[in-house]
């Protein structure tokens, strides 16, 4: 049967971690790889059943009998038949990984499948309905992966994925025949890679931590906190710590209970509080001078453990570069971005994995001779000097620590405008280069009105190191 044709499956150029079939693999890679193997005729069944080489691609692995099982690998998936019962089917590979997210709460509308505690992600319910019944059970509701710029949905014998980039329904397959058996297999899946979810320490006082941080997670919700991106650690104070992908988490001893880091605070400029919008809830620091939280946010947090959790908040809602918002608290900074699946559309950013990746950079050795604010450098550049009117603009900027790129480094960019009001925006992430780039445009302008900005490294060192500069409406020639 053929696939829903607004659906393109392709596959993503990853390798996990082999497990339990590693050790039934007994093959040899050939010197010259084939295109494919033949499916053996005991699992053609299953293969066309699950969608065929449209769903789970060729076959990577010739078929080989282990423990009264005949297997062959795919790409996406590992057939099974049962020479015993005769039954057939795609092996429960996500669940002996461990892959699982909490149960979600059973949708309101009776038309969206809900499945082992987990609603199919909206945009695969047509591949679900003509294949799902082959798939095994769904481990996870859709999930967000900012590693990979992706959002996720694991099944026990296949996967999915749609790039943060892709058009709406443009569904890809994980390959987990390729993940299982690497470089056994003909296939090559390109960049090898294991899981990033390190198990806690033995220490006792480690383990204690760790079952408080797991418990207040659950609490919050996993949508919240995201997934663990570190084991429990001591970290340079020795307190007790653990990096989720959008909080941190340390045990106070003296209070006797988990808090979360102010990542907020750090990842932004504060702004000052603004006279409040008696249609939407505003917290009230100065009499009618506070910070305007709209429902969709103020609704979230109050799902998710109040201000407690949040913290308080430190800027107004900001637009972001997807044409969502966003506004940052103490410990967060949440989003809405209006081209994410329904249930992701609000969320933290991943300020986590962030956090995460300064401590990694931070941990190069120090240069000979650093340069002045803290070791970090900040080179701003406006592409365009002259701008056309309604011409967008481009800010890039290279972050360096002594003399090496930082990757992972958090900017802000604050463009002044002819009214003297200011917009402000974040930049992605620095890459590996120490680079990162934004779009901005200023709406209407006369000619010759001239646009002071100014670009901050923040989270990094105290006082951020900040950079600044103009562009110009200019009249071409």
């Amino acid at each position: 049967m053929n696939r829903p044709r607004q659906y393109k499956l392709t596959y993503i150029l990853l390798a996990l971690l082999p497990l339990l079939l590693s050790t039934a693999c007994n093959f040899s890679k050939p010197e010259e790889p084939p295109i494919g193997y033949e499916i053996a005729p005991e699992l053609i069944g299953i293969y066309e059943r699950a969608g065929g080489e449209d769903v789970l691609g060729i076959g990577i692995s010739p078929s080989f009998p282990n423990n009264g099982n005949l297997y062959q690998y795919t790409v996406g998936a590992v057939l099974v038949y049962n020479s015993q019962t005769g039954e057939d089917f795609l092996y429960p590979l996500a669940r002996d990984w461990k892959i699982e997210s909490p149960n979600e709460a059973m949708p309101e509308d009776s038309t969206v499948p809900y499945v082992n505690g987990h609603q199919i992600w909206e945009e695969l319910i047509p591949l679900y309905e003509t294949y799902g019944d082959t798939w095994g059970l769904p481990l996870t509701g859709v999930l967000r992966n900012e590693e990979e710029r992706r959002f996720e949905q694991f099944f026990e014998g296949i996967g999915f994925y749609r790039n943060y980039g892709d058009p709406f329904g443009t569904i890809h397959v994980l390959p987990y025949g390729d993940w299982m058996c690497k470089d056994r297999c003909s296939y090559d899946g390109g960049v090898e890679g294991e899981p990033k979810m390190p198990l806690p320490s033995d220490d006792e006082a480690l383990r204690f931590c760790d079952a408080a941080f797991m418990t207040t997670a659950e609490r919050l919700e996993w949508n919240f906190t995201g997934r663990p991106f570190s084991s429990t650690y001591w970290n340079l104070d020795r307190v007790c710590e653990k990096i989720f992908e959008n909080v941190v988490m340390y045990y106070d001893a003296d209070a006797k209970d988990v808090e979360l880091r102010d990542l907020g605070s750090g990842y932004i400029v504060a702004e000052p509080p603004v006279p409040c919008d008696p249609e939407v809830s505003c917290f009230s620091p100065q009499d009618n001078m506070g910070y305007n939280i709209p429902e969709l946010f103020s609704g979230y947090i109050a799902a998710h453990g109040g201000l407690d959790a949040s913290g308080l908040p430190i800027t107004q809602v900001l637009p972001s570069t997807d044409g969502g918002i966003y506004q940052c608290y103490t410990n967060v900074c949440l989003a809405f971005d209006p081209n994410a699946p329904e249930e992701l559309r609000i969320g933290p950013l991943d300020l986590g994995r962030q956090y995460k990746l300064r401590q990694d950079a931070l941990a190069t050795p120090e240069p000979t001779v650093p340069p002045a604010g803290g070791g970090v450098a900040l080179f701003t550049r406006a592409r365009y000097p002259f701008l056309d009117l309604g011409q967008a603009q481009e800010i890039e900027i290279t972050v360096y620590r002594g003399n090496l790129p930082l990757p992972g480094a958090s900017a802000t960019l604050s463009v002044t405008m002819p009214d003297g009001g200011v917009q402000t925006y974040l930049f992605a992430p620095t890459d590996a280069n120490g680079q990162a780039w934004l779009e901005v445009t200023v709406g209407e302008a006369d000619l010759n009105t001239i646009f002071p900005f100014g670009v901050c490294v923040v989270g990094i060192v105290n006082p951020p190191v900040c950079e600044y500069d103009s562009f110009s409406i200019w009249d071409s020639p």
